[in-house]
């Protein structure tokens, strides 16, 4: 993602756990997508 490049992902499990590895995987990438937050003292 950080080369500008597509991001494919292939769930390969159960309806019961996809949803939540789809959530998992959502978050992660939003958390990618955020600039790092540095503290300054």
């Amino acid at each position: 993602m950080d080369e500008g490049k597509t991001v494919f992902a292939y769930f390969n499990n159960t309806m019961g756990e996809a949803f939540n590895n789809l959530k998992d995987l959502d978050r992660m990438v939003d958390e990618k997508r955020k600039p790092a937050i540095t503290k300054s003292t």
